[in-house]
């Protein structure tokens, strides 16, 4: 039985649907145990009704204290070290959880974190780890980092590189995960100064680097890992975020000019409706993956459903079941690139 902290408070949806996601995966894994964290009122609201097989693998821990998306990130530190994201990640650190899901400020959970678990060995800031989908069906690209560092050296980036293969070797089985740099060309003298200092690392290390990846080669499968800084990774994401609803919308009018257009779409209906609620749907995902913690840690959006925290909760068992941080931390240590920094 593997039990992971669920935090349902200061998403942008009300707690009760947050810990109905939490419900939700305690019923599609029969192996799973969550703990809510939160408002006990709104915890028990939903929990009161779960049969005794279910109830029996749902504990709650008390937190009336919450951050809001509208906190500065370091009032976990300052006013409120005892608010339910904290309290998670104490759960996680005593032993009584295995893993931390939240909806919640970003921001907030990365703080809290670093600040309870500490970073795993050699790694010196967290990253933000999104699946995209590629052309290839059931394959994903591992993109970090996502948001969290603004501003990277090229340790940062290196250290990215690192766990993003060890995260590929576990979580998708690759002997040699492929690993490039997101980059304007994929021409060695094209980029920044950090983007080739990094390269330069990346290419005197025991790690399959296979150079610089440009945007539209994304979906291309040309890397299994694409590592960039926290500003256009985020800009990556969000571009990406933009052009599927584009695209759905784009369909959506095209189908309204003629009988025709309105035929073919009611045929395609069913293929379009696995895609898009499916590998272009965030909520298939679940979260992201808060890289470089001494925890596994998942962020959902804030505007997470019940589907998307239930697969968080299901991803962040399977990182657990994987110990992923244990190969992350045995892939960190002893790497020793300061001669070429």
């Amino acid at each position: 039985m593997v039990c992971i902290a669920l935090d349902v408070m200061g998403a942008d949806n009300p707690p009760a649907k947050i810990v109905q996601g939490g419900v939700n995966a305690l019923r599609r894994d029969p192996e799973l145990s969550v703990l809510f964290v939160g408002s006990l009122a709104a915890i028990d609201q939903v929990l009161i009704d779960l049969p005794p097989s279910m109830r029996s693998r749902a504990t709650i821990l008390p937190a009336e204290q919450y951050v809001t998306m509208n906190d500065s990130a370091s009032c976990v530190l300052r006013k409120k070290n005892d608010s339910s994201i904290v309290k998670a990640f104490e759960a996680v650190k005593a032993g009584e959880a295995r893993a931390v899901v939240s909806p919640a400020n970003t921001g907030a959970m990365m703080i809290a974190g670093y600040h309870v678990l500490g970073m795993i060995a050699g790694v010196s800031r967290p990253a933000i780890v999104t699946l995209l989908p590629t052309k290839e069906h059931g394959k994903h690209l591992i993109l970090l980092d996502s948001g969290a560092n603004v501003d990277c050296s090229v340790s940062y980036l290196v250290q990215f590189a690192v766990m993003g293969s060890a995260f590929a070797q576990t979580i998708f089985d690759l002997a040699l995960p492929k690993v490039g740099i997101l980059s304007n060309g994929s021409e060695s003298g094209k980029g920044t100064d950090l983007l080739r200092g990094a390269a330069n690392v990346l290419s005197n290390i025991d790690i399959n680097y296979v150079g610089f990846v440009e945007g539209r080669d994304l979906a291309d499968n040309v890397a299994d890992v694409i590592v960039t800084d926290g500003f256009v990774g985020n800009v990556v994401l969000k571009t990406i975020e933009g052009t599927v609803d584009f695209v759905i919308d784009a369909i959506k009018q095209v189908a309204k000019r003629s009988m025709l257009g309105a035929i073919g779409l009611k045929l395609a209906k069913g293929s379009l409706k696995r895609l898009f609620s499916e590998e272009l749907n965030p909520s298939y995902y679940g979260g992201a993956l808060l890289m470089g913690l001494n925890g596994i840690g998942i962020v959902c959006h804030g505007s997470a459903d019940e589907t998307a925290i239930a697969n968080g909760i299901l991803m962040a068992k399977r990182y657990v079941e994987k110990d992923l941080i244990g190969l992350i931390d045995q892939q960190m240590n002893g790497l020793d690139f300061a001669g070429f920094v």
